[in-house]
C-alpha cells in the first residue's frame, strides 16, 4: 500500500478520535487535499474503497467525503468539477473512482451504500452520457441480489 493511501486511512480513522487536536488535524489535512487536488483525493479514496478488511468507519469516511468532493457548490459549479473529472489525463483515475463507487453499492452497511448511490448520482450528472456500463452493471447486481 502506498504512503499516501496509508496516510489518508490514518486521517479517516482519526476523524473518530476523542482527542480534539487529532480530530482537527485530520479534518484539516483531508480538507486541504480536497481543496488542492480533488482528483487525487478521489483517486486515493477510491483505492481505499478497493481494499479489503478495513473498518467500516474508514469506508464510510472515504465514500462520504468522495461525495463531498464531487458535490457542486456556489464557488465550485458542476461544470468546474466536470472539467477536472473529465480531463482525458484523468481517465485511469476516473475508471478506478467509478469502480470504487460501484463497489460501495455492494457493502452491507446502509450508510456506505447510501453515500455510494449519492456518488453515482453526482458522477452521472458530471458525465451525462459517459458511463454507459453503469445501467447494465446495476441490473446485473439487482438480479444477483434477488436470486
Amino acid at each position: 500500500m502506498d504512503e499516501d493511501v496509508s496516510h489518508l486511512i490514518q486521517n479517516f480513522q482519526n476523524l473518530s478520535s476523542p482527542v480534539q487536536a487529532t480530530l482537527d488535524s485530520a479534518n484539516e489535512s483531508i480538507l486541504e487535499l480536497i481543496q488542492n487536488d480533488p482528483m487525487l483525493f478521489l483517486f486515493l479514496s477510491a483505492k481505499i474503497m478497493h481494499l479489503d478488511d478495513l473498518p467500516d468507519s474508514v469506508y464510510r469516511a472515504a465514500i462520504t467525503l468522495m461525495g463531498h468532493a464531487l458535490t457542486p457548490s456556489i464557488n465550485v459549479p458542476i461544470t468546474a468539477i466536470g472539467s477536472v473529472f473529465l480531463d482525458p489525463s484523468n481517465s485511469d483515475r476516473r475508471k478506478l473512482i467509478k469502480e470504487a463507487v460501484f463497489r460501495g453499492l455492494m457493502f452491507t452497511d446502509q450508510s456506505i451504500r447510501h453515500q455510494a448511490s449519492y456518488c453515482v448520482n453526482l458522477i452521472l450528472q458530471i458525465e451525462t452520457d459517459e458511463w454507459s456500463e453503469l445501467l447494465p452493471s446495476l441490473f446485473e447486481v439487482a438480479n444477483s441480489s434477488t436470486s
